[in-house]
């Protein structure tokens, strides 16, 4: 594989300001087992291909945080993440991607802390003020008390609007969540994105768990 940046076993590590591009059979932003406190801000990964996702975290049960990162292009999921709890995806821009914005899953009989025997879950996972660029479905988490709201489903001009009620039907979820439609480019050279429209602004409640930068 020609991967891109790849951490485990990390506590209170701050993943900020990395440009990916054109990894090949490999996430653009890998965060793997264990993290605590973890926090992936201000990146971008273009172009990323994976069987995974642009952005993939797995196996841990302590909180971390992914937020304004821009994921696009990528053939596979925006971002990915199994055997993860208290995980908060927020303020994300997504686009352009052959899956699915958001994917979380667990296989349920993977043990994630050896000392206590924890067996891995995908729960208490937030999906919180992200924008979503191009994509047919919206958010895909398992049942339970994982939350997704707040978002924006952006369709591009010459695209089918994204069905934001049939999808509230379909999960029980995005009760605040808006459409819009734009015309959005990224510039895979200078990183510079363009939106025509600009997409409107949505406002989020502070997040309860996070006070401080």
């Amino acid at each position: 594989e020609t991967g891109g940046i790849k951490l485990h076993y990390n506590k209170h590590v701050l993943v900020r300001r990395n440009v990916v591009h054109g990894t090949i059979d490999s996430p653009g932003l890998w965060v793997d087992h264990s993290n605590v406190n973890t926090r992936v801000t201000a990146n971008i990964v273009i172009g990323a291909k994976s069987q995974f996702g642009g952005i993939f975290l797995e196996a841990s049960y302590w909180p971390n945080l992914i937020d304004h990162n821009i994921v696009w292009d990528c053939d596979g999921h925006a971002f990915y993440q199994h055997d993860y709890e208290h995980l908060t995806v927020a303020h994300n821009l997504f686009g352009r991607c052959t899956k699915k914005p958001v994917f979380m899953r667990s296989g349920g009989k993977r043990v994630v802390d050896i000392e206590t025997n924890r067996l891995a879950t995908a729960a208490h996972n937030r999906v919180l003020g992200n924008i979503f660029y191009g994509f047919e479905q919206g958010p895909d988490l398992p049942r339970g008390d994982n939350v997704s709201d707040y978002n924006i489903f952006v369709t591009p001009p010459t695209g089918k609007p994204f069905d934001l009620a049939a999808w509230r039907t379909k999960t029980g979820r995005e009760a605040n969540s808006l459409v819009s439609t734009s015309d959005m480019e990224l510039s895979s050279l200078y990183c510079a994105l363009r939106q025509t429209p600009l997409v409107p602004i949505l406002r989020l409640p502070r997040l309860p768990s996070i006070t401080f930068d």
